[in-house]
C-alpha cells in the first residue's frame, strides 16, 4: 500500500522516520526512511502512541466541559510530547496541533469578552496572566496554523524534512486540506498587531489565495478582506504579487477540490455563473 506518511516515529539511530510500509494486514512492515532499520523498538512507539492518544482524549473532554479550566501554555506541552515521543508529521502531533489553534482562539474570545465585563482589574489582570492577552492567544493560534499548514503539505508530499515544532524547509504545493486551516490562520492574523506575525505568515497565506478563490468563490467578501489585510511581501515592497506572476507564468495550480465550504458566517452564496451554492459553515470555538 505504499508508506504512511501520516504515522511515522522518529528513528532511534539515524535522523530519519519509520514508516509503515504495509499496514494491510495484521502484521504490519515498519522501515526506517534514512537506515532502512527495521521494527525493534516499534513496541515502545505504539505505547507512547496510545498514552499520548489518551492525554488527548482527556484534554478534548476537559475542554467540552469546562474551557474556562484549560490554558493553552498548559496544553501546548503535548504537541511537544507527541513531536519528541513521536514525529512532528504524526497524525496525534496534528491531532493535538489543531487543537491547540482551536484553544487559543477560543480562548481569545474568552478573554475578550472578559477585559470588557467590568469585573475588577485585579480579577481580569490575573485571569489574562494565566491565559494571555487576546493579541497574544491571537498570534499563537496564527503561528501554530501557519505551522500545521506547512506540515500538512509536507505530509501531502511525502517530505520529512522539519524538526520538533519547526518550520518545514521545504515548500510544497498547497493542499486543500489546508485551505479551510489558512483561511482561519489569516482571520486571527487579521486580530494581531503585524510586528508579532511571524516572518513567513504573508507568503504563506498569500499562496493559498487562488486557493481560497476556487474554493470560497471569486467575488466572495471574507476572502477579499484577507487579501486587503494581509498583502503579499512582495507587494509591500511595490513589486507584483505572487500569485498575478503565477498566473502570468502559468504556474500556481494547487491540489484543491470542489468541497463544500466553511467560513465564519452562516450564510449561502451563488458564485456567479454557477448554479451551485456552498454553503458556509461558522468556526467552532
Amino acid at each position: 500500500t505504499g508508506p504512511d506518511y501520516a504515522r511515522p516515529f522518529s528513528c532511534n539511530k539515524c535522523d530519519g522516520a519509520l514508516l509503515c510500509m504495509d499496514g494491510a494486514d495484521d502484521s504490519p512492515v515498519w522501515s526506517c526512511s534514512g537506515c532502512g532499520g527495521n521494527d525493534n523498538a516499534i513496541a515502545g512507539f505504539l505505547q507512547s502512541e496510545k498514552e499520548i492518544e489518551g492525554e488527548l482524549d482527556q484534554w478534548e473532554s476537559k475542554m467540552m466541559m469546562d474551557i474556562s479550566q484549560c490554558a493553552p501554555n498548559a496544553f501546548k506541552r503535548q504537541i511537544t510530547k507527541a513531536s519528541k515521543k513521536l514525529h512532528p508529521h504524526h497524525y496525534l502531533t496534528i491531532r493535538a496541533m489543531k487543537t491547540y489553534v482551536r484553544l487559543c482562539a477560543s480562548q481569545a474570545v474568552h478573554m475578550t469578552q472578559l477585559s470588557s465585563s467590568g469585573y475588577p482589574p485585579k480579577v481580569v489582570a490575573q485571569v489574562l496572566r494565566k491565559f494571555g492577552k487576546p493579541s497574544d492567544l491571537r498570534s499563537e493560534a496564527a503561528s501554530m496554523g501557519i505551522t500545521l499548514v506547512l506540515t500538512l503539505e509536507c505530509i501531502a508530499d511525502g517530505c520529512l524534512g522539519h524538526g520538533v515544532l519547526g518550520r518545514p524547509i521545504t515548500e510544497h504545493m498547497p493542499v486543500q486540506e489546508a485551505v479551510q486551516l489558512i483561511f482561519y490562520a489569516a482571520q486571527d492574523l487579521m486580530e494581531c498587531p503585524r510586528s508579532t506575525w511571524a516572518k513567513d505568515a504573508q507568503a504563506v497565506v498569500n499562496r493559498y489565495i487562488p486557493a481560497m478563490r476556487l474554493q470560497y468563490g471569486d467575488s466572495d467578501e471574507d476572502v477579499a478582506k484577507v487579501e486587503l489585510a494581509i498583502p503579499p511581501p512582495e507587494e509591500e515592497q511595490g513589486g507584483e504579487m505572487p500569485h498575478a506572476k503565477k498566473a502570468a507564468s502559468g504556474t500556481g495550480t494547487c491540489r484543491v477540490g470542489k468541497k463544500e465550504k466553511t467560513t465564519t458566517k452562516q450564510r449561502q452564496k451563488t458564485k456567479k455563473g454557477g448554479k451551485t451554492n456552498k454553503k458556509k459553515k461558522g468556526r467552532k470555538r
